[in-house]
Order: structure tokens, then C-alpha cells, then sequence
């Protein structure tokens, strides 16, 4: 499964998804002048409930392990310019 908010979700993406046999749990986009219907902003609710506490668990290893956890430094990063 892959868990995005709707700043992910094209038909280009939703189809690579598909041929590698993800299971695409991306919020549902609004647009203007078409807004989400009821069921789709419930679904966008639900996705977004799981997604915070999945979140929740990362943001607690970067804060007990700081950003090194990942295999990059803070200071490793500002000395190779990326910060």
C-alpha cells in the first residue's frame, strides 16, 4: 500500500502504482467548482488517521535518534551544502 496526501495523486502515478501491483491509498483531490462528495472526504478522513500515526512513530525516532537514524547527519549535510 501507499499511503500519500492529494498532492501525489495524478493518473500517471495511480497508474505506475497499479503495474506494480500497489494498492494506492492516496487522498482524493477536490478541485474548484467539483468538490469531494461526503464519501470521499470520509475516506480522506480515514486515510489521514492512519497516516498521522504512522507519522507519529517517525517523528519520535528523529527526535530519540536525531536525523542520523537515516544514514545522514545534520552536519554532514550543511558541510556538502544541502542545508
Amino acid at each position: 500500500q501507499v499511503w500519500a496526501d492529494s498532492a501525489y495523486r495524478s493518473e500517471v502515478i495511480e497508474t505506475v502504482l497499479e503495474l506494480l501491483t500497489y494498492e494506492s491509498q492516496i487522498h482524493e483531490r477536490g478541485y474548484r467548482n467539483h468538490p469531494l462528495t461526503e464519501q470521499q472526504q470520509e475516506s480522506n478522513r480515514e486515510k489521514s488517521q492512519i497516516r498521522a500515526q504512522v507519522e507519529h512513530v517517525f517523528g519520535s525516532w528523529v527526535m530519540e535518534l536525531g536525523v542520523s537514524w537515516c544514514g545522514v547527519s545534520v552536519s554532514n549535510g550543511l558541510r556538502r551544502g544541502l542545508g
